[in-house]
């Protein structure tokens, strides 16, 4: 950035569409798994997350620490990082079939 003045923060994106496309395709997805295998899925999933929460404060960081330019870059790879998250987390919870559904328990929605 330094180097050249500017990026277009525009076309900073990521592949993975919005949480809305694609809770159908998971929920279709995880009726097709067979049980034995849905522990590694689990595990693979969790490690997943990890990854992702952890890239997350690296960016929240580096928002913190930086100015101008530079920060609203560090700040839409951040959004598109929780993007990330999101989906790590919908695909989590579909596999465990544990009644959360973005960190929250279903039946709370349903009362709250």
């Amino acid at each position: 950035l330094k180097a050249r003045g500017q990026i277009d923060i525009t076309k900073l994106e990521t592949c993975i569409p919005s949480k809305e496309k694609f809770e159908d395709e998971i929920e279709k997805m995880r009726k097709k798994i067979p049980e034995r295998i849905l522990g590694d899925v689990k595990r693979v999933l969790n490690a997943a997350l990890k990854l992702e929460i952890e890239t997350s404060r690296f960016y929240e960081d580096a928002c913190e620490k930086t100015q101008g330019p530079i920060k609203e870059i560090f700040n839409k790879l951040l959004e598109i990082e929780k993007r990330h998250e999101d989906v790590v987390q919908i695909e989590l919870d579909h596999a465990s079939n544990n009644g959360y559904w973005f960190n929250f328990m279903e039946i709370d929605m349903e009362h709250g």
